[in-house]
């Protein structure tokens, strides 16, 4: 099995993420707000998840999940190390393009960061997972967020994915 740049790059982030992950804080369904970060309240984003999705409790700090039926939105906060995310998410947008299993490869405007959406393209297998993939990059931190479901599901809650992500704020944000 070959192991593309995409991934190997993916898996440094991740695991950057994991091993730094700042204290999360528990939140209702509904709105959310995430692990601690600059503002004066201790979050760094805002996401408004759609109705329906329960958060369940994680062991692991800077993790939050929503889960409704089979379809589930994962959420992720890490320390960034590196002085500027800017080369990184450069080179994530370049091997996600590159990726075959990858559709709609694009960048987000997203003040205060940079970033970058990407679908898994349909498996072919309606029980399998597929995911819309959104990565964060601000000069400290590093944001993934995954909505997945199984492919049989996956369109009829692209709409409910796509509010969410476009909900998705960064508080304290310079323009």
């Amino acid at each position: 099995m070959k192991i593309s740049h995409f991934e190997v790059i993916l898996a440094m982030v991740l695991a950057a993420i994991v091993f730094t992950i700042p204290v999360a804080a528990q939140q209702p369904p509904g709105k959310a707000q995430g692990p601690a970060g600059p503002d004066e309240s201790g979050r760094i984003f805002d996401i408004k998840v759609p109705k329906g999705f329960e958060q369940e409790p994680q062991e692991e700090a800077g993790i939050i999940k929503w889960k409704k039926n089979s379809a589930e939105i994962y959420l992720v906060v890490g320390d960034l190390f590196l002085e500027s995310g800017q080369g990184l998410f450069e080179e994530l947008f370049k091997a996600a393009t590159a990726n075959k299993d990858f559709e709609n490869v694009q960048k987000l405007s997203i003040k205060g960061g940079h970033g970058l959406m990407y679908t898994d393209k349909s498996p072919g297998d309606p029980g399998r997972l597929r995911s819309l993939h959104v990565t964060i990059i601000t000069d400290k931190k590093v944001i993934q967020i995954d909505f997945t479901a199984p492919d049989k599901d996956f369109a009829s809650l692209a709409s409910e994915f796509e509010a969410a992500r476009k909900s998705f704020k960064l508080k304290n944000a310079n323009p």
